[in-house]
């Protein structure tokens, strides 16, 4: 019993911590899914590209459930054959570990969120 006691903390932190980290990266696939759709339907748009790229990507960022925060996309294209169009999304995903690096002494070490930018970029294609 003494063992179990011991490992099972452990244990359960592990765990969390799978799961935390797998929860942070869907987030980030699902930001990078969604630039890289709204950066493709910008390149093949032939009008207002950046409005279309925009509205792609809120439209895939809209079609999933994660309990990640996405900001606004953003779009910079150059309206050329042969240009690039650029879509931008910040995500962020709540550490569930922010509550106990208080308890070890960690607390201002210890992100209270995990965020980071997810860009994708495709060349303007011209008919």
């Amino acid at each position: 019993m003494a063992e179990a006691a011991i490992t099972m903390p452990i244990v359960l932190l592990v765990l969390m911590y799978g799961i935390n980290v797998s929860l942070v990266s869907h987030t980030a696939l699902v930001a990078a899914n969604a630039a890289s759709y709204g950066a493709r339907v910008g390149a093949v748009t032939k009008e207002n590209s950046k409005f279309w790229a925009e509205a792609a990507a809120r439209t895939a960022l809209g079609a999933n459930r994660t309990g990640g925060e996405f900001d606004a996309p953003s779009a910079q294209v150059a309206d050329v054959t042969g240009g690039v169009v650029v879509v931008t999304i910040h995500w962020k995903y709540p550490s569930i570990f922010y509550g106990l690096c208080d308890l070890v002494g960690g607390g201002e070490n210890c992100p209270r969120m995990f965020e980071g930018d997810a860009v994708s970029v495709w060349k303007k294609e011209g008919w």
